[in-house]
This record gives C-alpha cells, sequence and structure tokens, in this order.
C-alpha cells in the first residue's frame, strides 16, 4: 500500500523563502516545473545583494553570532582560512596541533573539522542577515516601517547587463572568494646549520600548505564559472517570463510541484 503526503501552496510559499542557493541548485534538476520555479528574477535579486559601506550604520566584520544566511559552504571555509593564512601561510590563530601539521592535504582537512566544530564561522558580510550587522539595534522610537526603510537604503541589489540573474549571482561569489595566497619566497641555507636546516623545512611546509589552499581557492572558482556557462543560454527574458508564469499560475504551480513523501508499505 502506498501513502501519499502533499503539502498545500500555502505551505509551500512559506517553505520557499528558507531554501538558499545550494537547495535551490538541487530542486532545480528534479524536474522542469521546479526548474521553472527556481530559475525567476525575483527569486536571485534578493540573493544578489550587497551591503553599502556605511560605517556609522553597519559593522565593517561579522560579529559572533550573527545569523548566516542558509548554511555555511566549503565557499565559507576557503574564505575563512585565507584570512587565517594571509601572512605568507601563519595560522597563529589556528590551535597548535593544526599549525603542526605539516602534510598540507591533512592540514585542509583538519582545519576543516575545526572549522565545522566552532559553529562554521562565516566573514562574508553579504552572507550574514544585515540586522545583525547594525552597529546598534533599532530603538522603540522606529516604527517598523522605519526599519524596514532604514534597511533598504542600506542594501543594494546587484545586476548584469550581459548575463541573467543565476549567473550574476555565482558571478559575485567569485569576487568574494579570496584570491590565491603568496607563496614565501625561498630562503638562503646553510646546510651544516641547523637552524638553517629547520628554516627550510618550514618554507617548503609552508608552501605545500599555502598551495594546497590556492588550489581550493581555484578549484572552487572554476566550479562556479562551469555553472555561469551551463547557465548563461538561459537569458534574461526566460527568468522574467517564469516571474510572469508563476504570478499567473500560482496554485497550479505549486500543486504540480508540491512536496510528497510516499511509503510502501506490506
Amino acid at each position: 500500500m502506498t501513502s501519499e503526503l502533499c503539502l498545500p501552496a500555502p505551505v509551500m510559499e512559506r517553505i520557499f523563502p528558507f531554501l538558499d542557493a545550494r537547495d535551490l541548485a538541487v530542486i532545480a534538476q528534479t524536474c522542469n516545473t521546479w526548474r521553472r520555479i527556481v530559475y525567476r528574477k525575483s527569486v536571485w535579486n534578493e540573493k544578489n545583494i550587497q551591503y553599502r559601506h556605511c560605517p556609522t550604520a553597519i559593522l565593517s566584520t561579522v560579529p559572533p553570532r550573527a545569523r548566516h544566511i542558509g548554511v555555511p559552504t566549503k565557499f565559507c571555509f576557503l574564505h575563512w582560512l585565507y584570512q587565517k593564512l594571509m601572512i605568507i601561510g601563519r595560522c597563529d590563530e589556528l590551535p597548535v596541533y593544526i599549525q603542526h601539521i605539516t602534510d598540507p592535504a591533512l592540514f585542509m582537512k583538519t582545519a576543516y573539522a575545526y572549522w565545522q566544530r566552532h559553529g562554521s564561522p562565516c566573514i562574508v558580510r553579504e552572507h550574514h542577515k544585515i540586522r545583525d550587522l547594525l552597529c546598534i539595534p533599532f530603538s522603540d522610537s522606529f516604527s517598523k516601517s522605519d526599519k524596514q526603510r532604514i534597511l533598504c537604503r542600506l542594501v543594494t541589489t546587484g545586476h548584469s547587463v550581459t548575463q541573467n540573474v543565476y549567473c550574476h549571482y555565482l558571478d559575485m561569489q567569485n569576487v568574494h572568494l579570496s584570491p590565491t595566497l603568496a607563496t614565501p619566497p625561498p630562503i638562503a641555507h646553510d646546510a651544516s646549520d641547523p637552524l638553517h636546516r629547520y628554516m627550510l623545512e618550514v618554507n617548503v611546509a609552508t608552501s605545500a600548505r599555502i598551495a594546497a589552499v590556492n588550489a581550493a581557492i581555484l578549484a572552487q572558482a572554476a566550479r562556479h564559472r562551469a555553472c555561469i556557462t551551463a547557465l548563461a543560454r538561459h537569458g534574461h527574458s526566460e527568468f522574467e517570463t517564469n516571474d510572469a508564469w508563476f504570478a499567473r499560475e500560482r496554485e497550479s504551480v505549486w500543486g504540480t510541484a508540491g512536496f510528497s513523501y510516499k511509503k510502501t508499505t506490506a
């Protein structure tokens, strides 16, 4: 016997805004209806955001416990690790047991596990809710509409005349992704001097570590570029047409794409 549970359209409407970019990428591949729901201008406009540079209103760095929009990803980890290694591969802020790992692959794996255990911190401002980036919270003197107007003025929506909104979102992620790290310059050493031999070992280990991080950054950027290439055939008009289709047939769209759970019992 098969039982099926379908969520009604109002419930679908409430769930959909909580999906992050990774969720949307997955469900867009399930069927044509879901792809059209995801490939809408209004969906990606909300994600193509940039926070204005306004030091008197917005913090310049992400504070602890700021709420992340969606689940932190490997992208967030690479940006975080890059900041830890900016000074010629130094990782002074990481625990000693990670600093002392000379194998670059094991270093990456251990640093990633440490990052996850400590709440998967992300330092990209646009990945966090803007209310958590305000210098101080709104006072009770501001009405709900005043608060909304303030937030709207602190946020800008990026757009591109040559790319659709989904491609532009991925392009912006590559902009946020840190550039590759500089490798330490070679050092002169005296093989007869133990200190010089040790300094050479440090230099080699640091260079290998930086090479591993750079390779991961470049691989992530390459994945984004591959996705952009694949999505390029979907033009601006398709995303706008899908918005019009969704607005016109909202109820039937959710009925077609509705979540369902089928359970077969003996």
